[in-house]
């Protein structure tokens, strides 16, 4: 099973989550609705690829795509593990049953310079591989 995804690049952890008046924190809207467009990016893909939710230890390959093209971008760059959870937990329960089958863990950071481009057009690769024949438990 391969599957693969491009989509905008995800909200920073920093901005995903917020603390309600009682002090509790929560996932923002906008993170929510990123999760969840994440969710049907990779259901749509599985319907084209014919392959259902696996619950079999897979490869999760992320490219990450910066356009630095101003002190702007630059002061936008983030940590390069920064967008993995958020996406994990878009894929759990639709392209696996749980972010625990995440057996390879793989991030990129490609840093760009484009002519018209700004951190607002920042761009994720995500590779989702069933992982099962290389696995084996010692």
């Amino acid at each position: 099973m391969n599957i693969s995804l491009k989509y905008d690049y995800p909200p920073s952890v920093d901005n995903m989550y917020k603390k309600n008046k009682q002090g509790r924190i929560y996932l923002k809207p906008e993170a929510v609705q990123y999760k969840k467009d994440i969710g049907l990016l990779a259901k749509s893909a599985m319907n084209r690829a014919d392959f259902i939710m696996t619950k079999r230890p897979i490869r999760l390959t992320i490219e990450e795509h910066i356009y630095i093209n101003s002190i702007q971008d630059e002061n936008y760059e983030q940590d390069i593990d920064n967008c993995v959870k958020v996406l994990q937990d878009g894929l759990e329960g639709v392209v696996y049953k749980n972010d625990k089958q995440i057996r390879s863990l793989r991030v990129k950071k490609y840093l760009r310079k484009e002519e018209g481009k700004s951190y607002r057009d920042n761009y994720v690769y995500i590779y989702i591989t069933d992982e099962s024949e290389d696995y084996n438990v010692l």
